[in-house]
């Protein structure tokens, strides 16, 4: 039995091409992994779980500043109580602030619908995350967030 898996097994294993685990490794994302006598990639086979969670942690609006952030406590010591509680409530601030904005874009799209007659009128939808009528904005920014702050820090 071999030590670990090719990159071709590893892409195959957690749905990623082979392109996404060399981004993943040059950003942190994913462990350097074991080089073989002829330079082939080894990785060890929880690299998959690894690269799936980052996979769907993507897919639900985290960064990668984030996810990095917490593969890295992850594999640490565990983090303060408070740090993950801050990180936490910023994540359930930018969330709800998503969901109004896709709420009102909801309605703008049933209003479009519903009134597909009068087409003179500006796009309701352009206007509800364009923020130009004022029923329709989109929900505030509000202060700038831990994470955001990440995420031109690391830039």
């Amino acid at each position: 039995m071999k030590p670990g898996l090719t990159m071709i097994e590893l892409a195959r294993l957690s749905g990623v091409p082979r392109t996404t685990l060399r981004f993943y490794e040059r950003r942190g994302l994913l462990p350097a992994p074991r080089r073989t006598v002829g330079n082939y990639r080894l990785y060890d086979p929880s690299a998959a779980v690894r690269i799936r969670f980052t996979k769907r942690a993507q897919e639900l609006g985290f960064t990668l500043v984030e996810i990095a952030a917490f593969l890295a406590a992850a594999d640490g010591p565990p983090p303060k109580g408070a740090v993950l509680a801050r990180f936490g409530a910023e994540k359930i601030e930018e969330i709800d602030r998503k969901i109004r904005d896709l709420k009102k874009m909801q309605k703008a799209i049933a209003s479009r619908i519903a009134s597909s007659a009068n087409l003179e009128k500006a796009c309701p939808i352009l206007a509800s995350l364009g923020g130009t009528e004022d029923d329709d904005a989109p929900a505030s920014r509000g202060d700038v967030t831990l994470a955001a702050r990440e995420r031109r820090t690391a830039r």
